[in-house]
Order: C-alpha cells, then sequence, then structure tokens
C-alpha cells in the first residue's frame, strides 16, 4: 500500500516542479521609441502587446502590454536623460510613491538600487489597487546613454506573484538602449511643454513657485482645458495648500478671465490626476512639492497670467504661449 501511494504522488511532485519552473521570458524582442531613441526588450513569455495601451495606462506611454494568464499589465515612459532631476532621484521619488499611495512609513514602499547594463537602475514596490484590482506595483527607473526610462508593472496579487516577480526583473534587465536619432534638446509633444522656452516664477515671503510646463487637455468635444505644471516650495512658517495659491492667479485670454477647472473623474491619465491630487494636499515648511493648476480655454490664444498685488507684490503679468 505504501509503494502504491508513492507512486501516486511522485508524478504530481513533478508537475508541480515543472509549473512552478515554467516562468520565462519571450523568445522574441520587442521593440519600443520614445524621444527618439530607440530601446529593444523581452517581455515575459505569455505577455502580448495592448493596441490601445495610452487610453488603457497612461498617454505618455510608448508601448503597453498584459498577461494572458493573470491580471497584470505593464506599460512604458521614456524621457530625456537631460529632462530629469536626477540629484537625490531616488529618495525623492521613494517619498513622492509613499505620499501619492497613501503609506504612513517610508519603510512601506520597498526601494532597490542596482545597474542594469552598466546603467543606473531603481526599483520599488508597494501594494496597491489598479483598476479596482489588488496589485503589487513594480516602478522600475533605468538611465541610459540618452534617455531615462519608466517602466510600470501591474502584478496580480494572487498566488504566483512572487514567482512572477522574478520574471519581471529578469525582463526589465534585458532593456538596452540600441539607437538614438536625436539630440537632448528635443521635445515630446505629448509631454507638458515649456512656455515660451522659460518658466514662470513668482515668490514672496512665504512661498515660491515656478510654472515650468504647460498642456493643453481635450477630455470631450466641447470644453479644452489648460493645464500648468508647477513646483512650489513653503518658505514660510503656515502650512500651505497649493489649490488656494491658484485663486491669487487670474488667467485671461484676450481679457476674458479663464474659469479654475479640474481633471474629469474619467480622465485615465494617472500621471495628471496624482498632480491634480497633489493641488490638495497640504505642504509643511520647507517643503517642495509638485502639481497642476487647470483653467477653461476660449480658444487658442496666448494666455496672460496676473497674480494678485496682494499676495505677489510687483509681481508682473506673465504671457503663456499654449503648445501648437
Amino acid at each position: 500500500m505504501k509503494k502504491k501511494i508513492s507512486m501516486f504522488f511522485l508524478p504530481i511532485f513533478c508537475f508541480i516542479l515543472l509549473i512552478g519552473c515554467s516562468e520565462k521570458l519571450s523568445g522574441e524582442k520587442t521593440t519600443v521609441e520614445g524621444q527618439e531613441i530607440t530601446y529593444q526588450f523581452q517581455l515575459p513569455a505569455k505577455w502580448e502587446k495592448v493596441d490601445s495601451f495610452q487610453e488603457k495606462f497612461n498617454k505618455k506611454a510608448v508601448f503597453g502590454a498584459e498577461d494572458t494568464r493573470s491580471n497584470s499589465s505593464m506599460f512604458i515612459m521614456i524621457y530625456l536623460k537631460s529632462t530629469v532631476d536626477l540629484k537625490d532621484f531616488p529618495s525623492k521619488t521613494r517619498l513622492e510613491l509613499q505620499k501619492r499611495y497613501g503609506y504612513k512609513e517610508l519603510d512601506g514602499v520597498y526601494m532597490k538600487e542596482y545597474e542594469i547594463n552598466k546603467h543606473k537602475a531603481i526599483k520599488y514596490t508597494l501594494n496597491t489597487t489598479f483598476q479596482e484590482k489588488d496589485v503589487w506595483a513594480h516602478f522600475y527607473y533605468l538611465e541610459t546613454e540618452h534617455g531615462f526610462v519608466e517602466l510600470i508593472f501591474y502584478s496580480a496579487n494572487d498566488g504566483d506573484y512572487k514567482e512572477r516577480s522574478i520574471i519581471i526583473d529578469e525582463s526589465v534587465e534585458t532593456l538596452v538602449e540600441v539607437k538614438s536619432k536625436g539630440s537632448n534638446d528635443s521635445t515630446n509633444s505629448t509631454e507638458l511643454e515649456k512656455s515660451n522656452g522659460d518658466t514662470v516664477e513668482v515668490k514672496n515671503a512665504n512661498l515660491t513657485f515656478t510654472i515650468d510646463g504647460v498642456m493643453t487637455l481635450l477630455e470631450d468635444e466641447k470644453s479644452k482645458k489648460l493645464v500648468l505644471h508647477y513646483q512650489l516650495t513653503n518658505l514660510g512658517n503656515d502650512n500651505v495648500i497649493p489649490k488656494e495659491i491658484q485663486s491669487y492667479i487670474i488667467a485671461e485670454q484676450k481679457g476674458i478671465k479663464l474659469t479654475p477647472e479640474k481633471i474629469a473623474d474619467g480622465n485615465q491619465d494617472l500621471d495628471l490626476r496624482e498632480l491634480a491630487l497633489a493641488s490638495d494636499r497640504t505642504v509643511t515648511k520647507g517643503e517642495t512639492m509638485e502639481g497642476i493648476w487647470v483653467y477653461s480655454l476660449q480658444d487658442t490664444s496666448d494666455v496672460v497670467l496676473t497674480f494678485n498685488q496682494d499676495q505677489f507684490k510687483d509681481e508682473k503679468p506673465q504671457t503663456i504661449y499654449l503648445p501648437k
């Protein structure tokens, strides 16, 4: 009887071992391009490209894919290295992820600094929800010769998540820059663009903010919006709420005052939604944050910003040139 039991369980045990070792990379290389830089990497096997990845994940994405065997997905964004502030990037990004996803302790956001193909790489992992599903989010940031690559994987929180995280790591480690056509001064038109090549800096004794990005947003056929990306630092002792600072900024087109707006609830751009939420948060003494202010648009003409003189004495009007 003992021999029969042993023989019965042996093939099952082998089968379990085979299942556990089945995760592997695709034999084909996937090519992605952004900012005139071309990369190649290998997806995990059984992952397939999503055609509508910008609508599904992020409008700045250059590639997206999904696992055909689980509720797991990923997308990639590419930046020019010259446009990324790399000073203290690992610690600042970890702190931003802690705030963005509501972790009380910084240790809740796993961070690893290492190298991929002799270039700096950083990985962050945290538990969150994506599209109403419980997932482990893996954020990878890779510095290459000309670019800076962000890969975000949402791995289903199921019985295979540990094995899946290993093959995801292996997939990211295959990423290589294979070609760069442009210089580090080119601009991706899908990103927030600089206003007239310059920034708008405004300051008083309590705070300073810099408007360093401009984009127009069309969320439906009727309403077009102006999005101003800013960085704000609290110089004073009292807390500051960036949303309230917007009330001291008057935006006009051809003398017509523009109404402060918000991002639509159904907007699928995760970055915009997170930046909009940041404007409602409290900024403490010495803290620097980034966010967006949104206004309605009348047409495609230039926008003039004027600043409340009681709050920002002697600050002159500034013209914002809309991206073409």
